[in-house]
């Protein structure tokens, strides 16, 4: 799924960072989730949205949480802390 332009994509995605940590280049990844490089790079750079299958399988990859991958906790973090101030 292409994002539309009136779409935002989540700032705190950083599929990049897991990969990265993971010492993988984007074709390695790409052939992990059994699509082509091209895919997984609008995926990465925010062209594409993942849909559900796709974010189970990187948490499974990068060892993580939905949450986590779509920088859930942190955005929670950051309310939580406002509503202190």
């Amino acid at each position: 799924m292409r994002v539309k332009k009136n779409e935002q994509f989540p700032d705190d995605l950083k599929l990049k960072d897991f990969r990265l940590n993971l010492g993988l280049n984007q074709r390695e990844l790409a052939e992990m989730m059994s699509i082509s490089q091209a895919q997984y790079n609008r995926l990465e750079i925010g062209k594409s949205m993942l849909n559900a299958a796709q974010i189970l399988q990187l948490c499974d990859i990068f060892m993580c949480t939905p949450n986590d991958l779509l920088g859930i906790r942190s955005k929670y973090k950051k309310v939580m802390n406002n509503l202190d101030d």
